[in-house]
């Protein structure tokens, strides 16, 4: 499958990272003409990754999207090479971290992590429905 490449959004040290990358997402799906709830699911999906990349990454992150056919993708990159985990429940039913991944699980159609040349892109894809998208 190949995906139009489109802009990057790096995100610096000293922009609000989340919420840029939130406009820069919701700013890219409506030229690519994506409306209704999808855009909803994407941009909470783009906070949960940011955050994360945020919070465990040193230094660099990025923020790509892409569409063919009527899949989606978004891949937050960062350069860290550890893997995001799900959440897990402890012994009293509790999740204890990983909770952004279960919103990803849900929203998304599927997901998965690349290794790259310094750290990993945590990718996602959306099913766009063929009507009213």
């Amino acid at each position: 499958m190949s995906f139009d490449s489109g802009p990057v959004l790096s995100l610096s040290t000293e922009a609000p990272k989340v919420r840029t990358a939130r406009d820069f997402v919701r700013a890219k799906l409506a030229t690519l003409g994506v409306r209704n709830g999808l855009v909803d699911d994407i941009v909470v999906v783009t906070s949960e990754l940011v955050t994360n990349a945020i919070k465990y990454a040193p230094s660099k992150a990025e923020v790509a999207l892409f569409l063919v056919a009527d899949v989606v993708r978004l891949e937050v990159r960062d350069d860290e090479p550890a893997s995001p985990v799900l959440a897990e429940q402890d012994d009293a039913g509790e999740m204890v971290g990983g909770r952004g991944l279960r919103i990803v699980t849900v929203l998304g159609s599927r997901w998965g992590v690349e290794a790259e040349a310094g750290g990993k892109s945590v990718w996602v894809e959306f099913d766009r429905p063929v009507a009213g998208c």
